[in-house]
């Protein structure tokens, strides 16, 4: 499924490595990326919005235009699930530690790349993708309709909610279409649950 995310690095002049080290992966894996080769997940669609001050839904090609939606006051930043187990676990034995369900890290000295911010230090994590759940019971659905929606299983669909496994760009779209609503919505980058215009099928 193609994307904007070779488009805008190039037109930003940086390297595949500099942006693999901005969001904490691999330079092979992200050249994987930009070929197709290995697709993109949720929270990479994440970082790399917040990366170009863009949209989920630009970097998929739903819109046209690439202004960021706003930022979510409780996520400004972006999920990092890893962190929850090499970072978070441990700050629960020190006195004051924050509940894990909406953990607040110290903030590290960010570093940046030709301006852009390097994003794999960000403090704030949300481990439950609540949006998604809301939209559902918004509409009186339960999690095996949206599991049929989306063509997978109710335990698949369900592991999404928990954001125990991230969810494919072909379920987002689906999402975004069935909702009316951006991905970055759903993925809680943005409170605002408006799209840009669509971008029209060639």
């Amino acid at each position: 499924m193609k994307t904007r995310i070779k488009d805008l690095r190039t037109d930003n002049d940086l390297t595949q490595a500099e942006i693999a080290s901005a969001i904490g992966i691999t330079q092979r894996k992200y050249s994987y990326l930009e070929t197709g080769r290995q697709q993109l997940t949720d929270d990479l669609l994440v970082r790399l919005a917040v990366f170009y001050k863009t949209s989920i839904d630009y970097l998929l090609g739903l819109t046209d235009d690439p202004r960021p939606y706003p930022r979510a006051k409780r996520r400004e930043m972006y999920k990092h699930t890893t962190i929850i187990r090499n970072v978070i676990e441990p700050l629960q034995d020190f006195p004051g530690a924050v509940s894990i369900s909406h953990a607040v890290l110290p903030v590290i000295p960010v570093k940046t790349i030709s301006g852009f911010p390097i994003l794999h230090t960000v403090a704030e994590v949300m481990i439950m993708l609540d949006r998604l759940r809301g939209l559902r019971e918004d509409k009186d659905l339960t999690q095996e309709d949206m599991a049929e929606i989306l063509n997978v299983s109710q335990s698949t669909y369900s592991d999404y909610e928990l954001e125990k496994i991230n969810i494919p760009i072909i379920s987002l779209r689906k999402l975004s279409e069935y909702f009316g609503t951006s991905v970055d919505y759903i993925l809680e980058l943005t409170d605002e649950p408006r799209p840009y215009p669509r971008r029209k099928q060639k």
